[in-house]
């Protein structure tokens, strides 16, 4: 599995599992999710391996298991099917490993 397949920095520095995460909802999900832990996130004081050890990532991808954000919920098909794909081998979830 592949921890970095579908991932976005954005221009504010931000580490996000994806680019729709970091439309406006997707901002906002993350904030309601993480508050000020969301600077665990930013490229600009840690890097990517710090980023996904972090307690701010480890919090998003656990989403995706129990309860994944408005923004998944919307944007990613296989989260809409069943979340319970998340972190399966590639071809089961369309590669989108986490």
């Amino acid at each position: 599995m592949r921890p970095d397949f579908y991932h976005f920095v954005g221009a504010d520095g931000i580490y996000y599992p994806c680019c729709f995460t970091r439309t406006f909802t997707g901002r906002k999900n993350l904030n309601a999710l993480l508050g000020p832990q969301v600077q665990e996130l930013n490229m600009r004081l840690y890097n990517r391996k710090t980023i996904l050890q972090s307690s701010a990532w480890k919090k998003i991808v656990a989403t995706f298991y129990d309860e994944p954000m408005d923004v998944c919920q919307t944007f990613c098909p296989k989260i809409k099917a069943a979340s319970s794909n998340w972190g399966q081998p590639e071809g089961v979830n369309r590669g989108l490993s986490l």
